[in-house]
């Protein structure tokens, strides 16, 4: 009986893993926090397939014109980047200081 329950659990565990891999997770700072539905927490979006930064920006309302640093899995990217399901994206607004190195992200 308890091989049943442990092969049960893997089971969930395998199928809670592949949900979480056909998500991004999305993380807001500065006033784009105040004009998610979430208050700056982070969003769980499900994708069925890759999608530019602009498109994923236009999936969750948010305008590319309001968002100055976009990094995807800790790397700065421009909003023609590629993201795919299990990416982590951060979102920065205006108001935060950008890099000299991160400039030429910001097309």
């Amino acid at each position: 009986m308890s091989s049943i329950s442990e092969n049960v659990s893997v089971t969930m565990a395998r199928r809670k893993e592949q949900a979480m891999n056909n998500r991004v997770i999305i993380h807001t700072y500065g006033n784009l926090g105040t004009i998610l539905p979430e208050n700056n927490k982070p969003i769980l979006l499900s994708l069925t397939k890759s999608l530019s930064v602009k498109e994923l920006l236009g999936r969750i309302g948010v305008s590319p014109n309001s968002v100055q640093l976009i990094m995807v899995n800790h790397r700065a990217v421009a909003k023609d980047a590629i993201v795919k399901p299990g990416d982590r994206i951060s979102l920065f607004g205006h108001e935060y200081p950008v890099f000299a190195d991160w400039l030429d992200q910001r097309s």
